[in-house]
């Protein structure tokens, strides 16, 4: 067994004979010095963009819902000679028969609605909107992981009773009425028919600016 005193001994000689060393090759110990650093710094910074990178996927995702399902009807039948269904393919019979009760994992349905014949002009006054309009129901901003700055959203009387009400994005609010008044409770033009504005949604990016309105019915 090597005395405490004797291995101290050995690695102060081993530690003078490292830095004559280093100091006999001080361009060899810099590039190495170099090397292990950029090397460090590299790995940080794959670690970061890819942290980054993944927070900013699933961020994205969870503005969609990450156990949402959408069912939409694929165009691309290439014969015309084939009978297809006009619209989405999908009605109320098919949205009550899987909607909850039907399947346990099923917690909330919605449908989503378009208008692909025209354009609906959005516009209150002589102030216009470009805006896209969907008619959802009143789970759909659940779904989706929605909060408003004002206001409320849709609810199952406003389906059931066909109320004209509507929710609106901050971007559709500014353009509507300015960035210093309140939507909620004014009443905006949707084509020919007038809705009043119940809610303002927190703004996400999903691609452009949209008019929510109230609607059970699913295009046939």
């Amino acid at each position: 067994m090597i005395p405490l005193a004797a291995s101290m001994g050995y690695l102060l000689d081993i530690a003078r004979q490292s830095i004559s060393a280093l100091r006999d090759n001080r361009l060899r110990s810099l590039l190495s010095i170099a090397g292990i650093a950029i090397g460090i710094v590299a790995v940080i910074a794959i670690g970061t963009v890819s942290s980054g990178g993944r927070h900013l996927v699933f961020s994205e995702l969870q503005t969609f819902g990450l156990k949402s399902v959408w069912v939409v009807r694929d165009y691309q039948d290439k014969d015309p000679h084939r009978s297809v269904r006009r619209g989405t393919g999908i009605d109320n019979g098919d949205v009550a028969a899987i909607g909850p009760g039907c399947c346990p994992s099923v917690r909330r349905l919605t449908p989503v609605v378009t208008e692909t014949r025209q354009r609906l002009v959005v516009r209150v006054g002589n102030r216009y909107a470009n805006a896209s309009v969907l008619g959802v129901g009143a789970e759909y901003f659940a779904i989706n992981n929605d909060s408003f700055v004002a206001g409320r959203g849709l609810r199952m009387e406003d389906d059931s009773r066909r109320r004209h009400v509507a929710v609106i994005g901050r971007d559709v609010e500014r353009e509507l009425f300015g960035a210093a008044r309140s939507a909620v409770g004014s009443d905006i033009r949707v084509g020919h028919d007038k809705y009043t504005v119940v809610g303002v949604l927190r703004a996400q990016d999903r691609g452009g600016s949209v008019v929510f309105v109230a609607s059970k019915n699913v295009s046939d």
